[in-house]
């Protein structure tokens, strides 16, 4: 009987990956639509970002049409290849999702994953190989994935001016007159006596009428705070009928 001296082996060599944006660009396969180079205020914006890499939060701001996309997409690869095993590149919608994954296997090459209507569209981000392409809507959501052992540990936001609308659209709850009489009517009950408190019953009630100007006012943050307070607004919005046609947004 043979036996197999396994003090022979030897372990694998370890390929390092540069985390320099600039050399990570020069590494990339020469494919039909990849760039001979990158242009000068892209190159500025990347050796400033790499240089404040560190920093909880760093805004990257280039003129329109001038390659923000791939900046960005060469920081997410940094991180990755830094040894940050969830990286997520936010898009506003769908469609630059699917634009920008196009743009990443035409021009760059590097290894990603998408998600968009509730589902990944590969193991990449979850096993740490790359990072995810989402939207916005996917993240910022009671109920988003990205969570626990899906936790980002570095986010890049695409067209981050966009996102205020987005995100408050997302923790909107719409509740129409015309659809859910009885539980808009019990809201605006909740909410009346607060506004009398700040002597601004005339304002709320020409509002709540419509025969104000004004079609929009916000709670006190006293009223927001005490109807919410006893679970009240929220057994409002759980009741059966509501929660069937309730509309998020």
């Amino acid at each position: 009987m043979s036996l197999f001296d396994f003090n022979k082996l030897s372990r694998p060599e370890s390929k390092s990956r540069s985390t320099i944006p600039i050399e990570i660009f020069r590494s990339v396969p020469a494919l039909a639509e990849t760039p001979n180079d990158l242009w000068q205020g892209q190159s500025k914006a990347l050796e400033d970002w790499n240089n404040a890499r560190t920093r909880k939060d760093i805004l990257i701001s280039l003129h329109t049409g001038a390659g923000k996309s791939l900046v960005g997409l060469i920081a997410a690869q940094s991180l990755v290849h830094e040894g940050l095993s969830r990286v997520l590149y936010v898009c506003a919608t769908n469609d630059l999702v699917i634009q920008t994954s196009r743009e990443i296997q035409n021009k760059l090459s590097f290894p990603h994953t998408t998600r968009m209507g509730g589902e990944f569209s590969n193991n990449i981000y979850s096993t740490g190989q790359g990072f995810c392409i989402t939207n916005y809507q996917a993240l910022f959501n009671s109920r988003s994935v990205f969570k626990r052992d899906l936790r980002p540990e570095a986010i890049i936001f695409d067209d981050a001016h966009v996102a205020e609308k987005i995100i408050r659209d997302c923790f909107t709850v719409r509740v129409e007159k015309e659809k859910h009489a009885g539980v808009y009517s019990r809201i605006i009950d909740l909410l009346r006596p607060h506004f009398g408190a700040i002597h601004r019953s005339d304002h709320f009630n020409g509002i709540v009428d419509g025969t104000s100007a004004y079609r929009v006012i916000a709670a006190p943050p006293n009223a927001v705070v005490s109807i919410g307070r006893g679970g009240r607004l929220i057994e409002l919005l759980e009741a059966p009928a509501m929660r069937a046609k309730l509309t998020l947004r």
